[in-house]
């Protein structure tokens, strides 16, 4: 039992697109992604080619609207 504990409190859910950059997939399931704490806290508010291309399909999918693809490629071009 105390295994668990230690894995379950190492191991979070972090936001694949940074809610400070798309609020409105704050609470999307879709949006979030299982690390280590560790590289979680080291991790910060950087949109890529792979959050780009996310934010993208997403859009297609009805996933994400026009405003948060928007938002999500301008803070991708100030990488």
């Amino acid at each position: 039992m105390d295994f668990l504990l230690l894995i379950l409190s190492i191991i979070t859910g972090d936001h694949i697109i940074p809610r400070s950059v798309c609020p409105e997939l704050d609470n999307t399931l879709y949006n979030l992604e299982m690390m280590p704490l560790t590289l979680n806290q080291r991790k910060s508010a950087k949109i890529g080619t792979r959050q780009m291309d996310l934010a993208k399909r997403w859009n297609q999918d009805g996933l994400l609207s026009d405003e948060g693809l928007k938002a999500v490629l301008e803070e991708g071009k100030t990488e």
